[in-house]
């Protein structure tokens, strides 16, 4: 009988027992480098043509879970 009643008083105390809170690390920050290019190049007998189309560099990245941010710029067009 005294086993049961220790069972018992064991099986009471972890349902009453207030629920364990997990913590987590913060998210490190992290950054990442993106790149884009377009290129053309047509070649004859007489004239050779290169020209760069389209670039985009694009630079982004996270400082905690709520605060993201990026950059982009495209590097082939004038007057940007």
């Amino acid at each position: 009988m005294k086993y049961a009643w220790s069972q018992l008083t064991c099986a009471a105390a972890l349902l009453w027992a207030p629920p364990l809170c997990t913590q987590t690390a913060p998210l490190p920050a992290t950054i990442e480098l993106h790149g884009l290019a377009q290129i053309w190049y047509a070649g004859e007998s007489s004239a050779n043509t290169f020209r760069v189309r389209r670039a985009e560099l694009k630079l982004s990245g996270r400082f905690n879970e709520d605060l993201l941010w990026a950059v982009q710029v495209d590097p082939s067009k004038s007057g940007n």
